[in-house]
């Protein structure tokens, strides 16, 4: 009696829709793969490096003795200088620069030397102030490291953030897998269970036959053997249903104290509706909805946006600069100060730049590998086409061959299902014997098995359709893909 109780009694009941939740709840893979997109979102601060302002300062002080060929001439020279600059680069790829030097100069003369001939100013007090503004003409105009640096971090995060998705995609495709093997795997254990409560039948009316000497000990051996072939079988059922659901529940990281899981495929008649697009429709989805075309999309941009950095770097550097300062000298250290805000005194100049390096060997090997590296991009994308339309056309098939075999295998078993029955009637009446009764027992048997794990491919293979299209995720927006031809 004990043989014959459902396995699933003490279990928990589980479907397909909550196992696709539950494998993708607090899993080390996701969290590592969404550590990186964080990564990725943080080198993006990096680019902001570009237009960082730097800045310095300096202070010299000297003191020189020499001798003057000039009898009226200093012979000592004591110079103190600072020095301020700022550089900030702009968004367009110009620069502008401001520097200041301040400068105190005192000069010493030999004692021989009259006042009369000796400096008016002394301390000499003297401030530049200089504003540059540096305009690049070819290389650099509008700045396109800038401008493509941040579209290349945006197209590096959406790759980090679509291979999340991707590790989701698996997780799924993973507890699809095993909740079907569970399913099946219950299949089998339930149909070992009732195989081994017909043959304890049997195997309990021979012995009432045997007690009144109508049947032969040798007839009640050969059942016992097969009682004991049926339990061995459900012994093996039973071990292949618990690995299923340990490799379950611990894709679902669940302890292996909790209660056992059972696949309640009888919920999932919604979840499997009947498909009835076409290949081609399939595929469409597919390519709206699979995180892949995402991915490999996000890695051709970036490689577009890196090759529109490294062909600004082919072309010469043609700058156009200005400046303008002031300049103010006197022997008062405040009005040389108030002096440096007034351009009585100044300083205008405009000049033209050319540079350019001979060669450039390492850019264009660089911009030869990135166009390399977008090739192998647009090759994954249309490998990634051909698997899908692969996916689509195996699981169609399978699914038509499983739905044409089920209904094949269901008319087997109710053929042997009544075989079996007049047998047994037949048997009670001592018209059979009891190879007979085992025979028919085995085909029942196997024909009640394969329409059970027939049924269960039938989900299978509509699961693994509609996954190859991408109904088990989220919809995205079509993106162009890419194709070979």
């Amino acid at each position: 009696m004990l043989l014959a109780q459902p396995a699933q009694v003490l279990a928990e009941s589980i479907n397909l829709s909550q196992v696709l939740r539950g494998v993708l709840q607090e899993q080390p893979s996701l969290a590592l793969a969404a550590l990186n997109e964080s990564v990725r979102r943080i080198d993006d601060m990096q680019r902001q490096s570009l237009l960082d302002a730097t800045w310095g300062v300096a202070f010299n002080g000297s003191d020189e003795k020499k001798p003057s060929p000039s009898p009226f001439g200093s012979n000592i020279t004591n110079l103190g200088v600072l020095s301020v600059n700022i550089r900030k680069p702009l968004a367009n790829g110009a620069t502008l620069s401001t520097t200041l030097n301040y400068s105190r100069t005192r000069l010493r003369y030999p004692a021989s030397t009259a006042s009369i001939f000796q400096s008016s100013m002394n301390p000499i007090y003297e401030n530049k102030i200089d504003v540059i503004y540096r305009y690049p003409l070819w290389q650099g105009h509008n700045n396109p490291s800038y401008h493509g640096q941040a579209r290349i971090n945006a197209e590096g995060v959406a790759v980090a953030h679509w291979n999340v998705i991707i590790q989701q995609e698996q997780l799924l495709a993973q507890g699809i897998a095993a909740y079907y093997q569970l399913a099946a795997n219950e299949i089998s254990l339930r149909i070992a269970d009732d195989a081994v409560h017909r043959v304890a039948l049997v195997l309990r009316y021979q012995r009432k036959r045997e007690a009144f000497g109508l049947v032969e000990a040798a007839d009640r051996l050969q059942t016992e053997a097969l009682l004991a072939t049926r339990k061995a079988t459900r012994v093996q059922a039973n071990a292949a249903l618990q690995s299923s659901r340990t490799a379950l529940m611990r894709l679902l990281l669940k302890k292996q104290t909790a209660s056992p899981l059972h696949a309640d495929t009888r919920a999932d008649i919604n979840l499997l509706p009947s498909l009835l697009r076409t290949d081609r429709q399939l595929l469409e989805s597919a390519k709206k909805r699979r995180p892949v075309f995402r991915m490999l999309h996000a890695q051709i941009a970036g490689t577009e946006a890196t090759s529109s950095i490294l062909e600004d770097r082919l072309r010469p550097e043609l700058n156009l600069i200005g400046q303008v300062g002031s300049r103010a000298l006197s022997g008062l250290n405040a009005r040389t100060t108030n002096d440096s805000f007034d351009l009585r005194d100044r300083f205008i100049g405009v000049g033209i730049e050319f540079k350019d390096t001979i060669g450039k060997h390492a850019t264009k090997a660089a911009l030869a590998r990135n166009a390399l590296q977008r090739e192998q991009a647009v090759l994954e994308q249309w490998q990634a086409i051909e698997q899908i339309r692969t996916e689509i056309a195996n699981a169609h098939t399978d699914l038509e061959n499983s739905q044409q075999n089920y209904r094949a295998l269901q008319g087997r078993m109710n053929a042997e299902q009544k075989k079996y029955n007049a047998e047994i009637n037949r048997y009670q009446e001592g018209r059979s014997d009891t190879a007979t009764i085992t025979q028919f027992s085995g085909d029942l048997r196997a024909a009640e098995l394969q329409a059970a794990l027939q049924k269960i491919n039938i989900d299978l293979a509509r699961a693994r359709l509609l996954f190859a299209a991408g109904d088990f995720l989220p919809t995205t927006e079509n993106l162009p893909i890419t194709e070979k031809h």
